[in-house]
């Protein structure tokens, strides 16, 4: 149980920094180079 916790404050933590670090970058420029292309990488 206690493990199980761990992990998931670590991982967490990870997704906070993550989200941190994007929102530095600029979000607006990260979500129009990564979400749009997408489908069409996928489909081709």
């Amino acid at each position: 149980m206690r493990r199980r916790l761990v992990g998931f404050v670590l991982f967490g933590m990870v997704l906070v920094v993550v989200a941190w670090v994007l929102r530095e970058i600029g979000w607006h420029r990260v979500a129009a180079t990564d979400v749009e292309p997408m489908p069409f990488e996928y489909r081709g």
